[in-house]
């Protein structure tokens, strides 16, 4: 059987979800295996958020199954999902407080000390030491009065937040939207090397086509919320269909 690197840390099977009468997914299979960066895209309205909202158990399906790290969402406890999934959404909302604060979020106050080197590490995965204060570092503001980060720089933060919990499964819901093109290929990058060190898994909804093609693979979802596309970005450019002509349009 596969190894543990190998191991899928998500498997959606035949997953369909309706929003009223409407049919917002359907029939998707997909799976995220340990050390890999899976990329989400596809038309607006295609059902990316809702993919993965249905991940963390934020929605139910109404048909198929979702599995993290081998056992459906079901029967997870929503204290055991939390703790296997890092979660960036796109709505983020920083604490008032310092970069540590909002790093450390999460982590009981009894293992911060034990923990500060994993924090620190995320800290440089997502390039938050980009920005903190020379002087004091993690201690520097990140939101609250004379704060002052940009959007770029909270989306890092958010990101780092996520990578400090360790987890299994990392979520994150186009985390370079507010990046610039440099900033989004250090982040991604990054990212990059923190999934394969850590073996964790990484799913992402990208509008961006820069992350896909730093991705193992790439998922193309149909406007009526069904897989119609899947491989790597250079297997996907080489034939006609929605991923090449989407990424055409941005190129243009």
């Amino acid at each position: 059987g596969a190894g543990a690197a190998e191991a899928a840390v998500l498997k959606l099977r035949g997953v369909t979800y309706y929003r009223g009468a409407g049919r917002v997914l359907s029939g998707v299979d997909l799976t995220v295996r340990g050390g890999e960066i899976v990329v989400l895209v596809g038309a607006s309205g295609a059902g990316k958020t809702t993919l993965l909202d249905l991940v963390p158990g934020f929605k139910e399906c109404d048909a198929g199954s979702v599995e993290v790290c081998g056992v459906p969402c079901t029967r997870h406890t929503a204290k055991a999902l939390r703790r296997y999934i890092g979660w960036v959404p796109q709505e983020h909302g920083l604490l008032e407080g310092s970069l540590w604060h909002n790093l450390s979020y999460g982590v009981p106050e009894r293992q911060h000390d034990a923990e500060r080197g994993r924090v620190e590490m995320a800290a440089r995965a997502a390039g938050v030491d980009d920005f903190a204060d020379v002087g004091s570092g993690l201690e520097s503001l990140a939101a609250g009065p004379g704060a002052g980060l940009s959007g770029g720089q909270a989306a890092r933060v958010l990101v780092a937040r996520a990578l400090a919990r360790n987890p299994r499964l990392l979520l994150l819901d186009e985390p370079s939207a507010a990046l610039d093109s440099q900033a989004e290929s250090s982040l991604l990058q990054n990212l990059r090397r923190h999934v394969r060190a850590t073996q964790c898994g990484c799913l992402m909804v990208a509008h961006r086509l820069q992350a896909a093609r730093l991705a193992d693979r790439v998922v193309v979802l149909g406007a009526g919320g069904s897989v119609i596309q899947v491989g790597s970005h250079d297997e996907l450019y080489a034939r006609p269909g929605l991923y090449r002509s989407m990424h055409d349009l941005q190129a243009s």
